[in-house]
């Protein structure tokens, strides 16, 4: 298949990352739904994932290679999943809000709420918005875990000894 031969997986990951930062950016600044911790920690995440990809880009192309670079990337995706799907929770009111998301008390001074305000961008079990009466964080789990079956599939392929033409994971015929 056309969508896992040599370095498109990585191509397709980085473009789709890439749009996902820039969706999330996009949101932040020109429709003012601020991110909570976890929304950033996803981020941070996205941005590792992209990374990644680039580093993938650069290396060789074996099939070693690439099926640790999908796995990096697998692992990612599963770590990102998990923290939107406790972001789902939290938002649902199902589990309690971790400590680095919920404000300390309610401001009492101009100062007090400053000074929280550098602290916690909004807090978690808050959606800033919805689309189709779903949040934001249920979309970046879907997002998730499409890429990370996406990456599945990909490793899934590459199992047999004979991808591509190669006889060995080193890559060599």
């Amino acid at each position: 298949m056309f969508l896992f031969k040599d370095r498109t997986p990585f191509y397709l990951l980085l473009l789709a990352i890439g749009a996902a930062l820039i969706f999330a950016y996009g949101a932040e600044h020109f429709f003012a739904l601020r991110p909570c911790a976890l929304c950033l920690y996803q981020r941070y995440v996205l941005m590792l994932g992209g990374a990644v990809c680039l580093l993938f880009l650069v290396l060789p192309d074996t099939a070693l290679l690439k099926r640790m670079g999908l796995w990096a990337i697998l692992g990612l995706m599963v770590f990102n999943s998990s923290i939107a799907c406790y972001q789902v929770l939290v938002e649902q009111k199902i589990v309690e809000a971790p400590k680095v998301c919920r404000l300390k008390s309610k401001p009492k001074t101009i100062e007090d709420f400053l000074a929280q305000s550098q602290q916690v961008a909004v807090p978690c079990d808050q959606p800033q918005g919805t689309f189709l009466g779903l949040t934001m964080a249920v979309y970046s789990l879907f997002f998730y875990l499409g890429l990370g079956g996406y990456t599945g599939f990909g490793l899934y392929l590459t199992r047999s000894r004979s991808f591509n033409g190669h006889t060995s994971l080193t890559g060599r015929p």
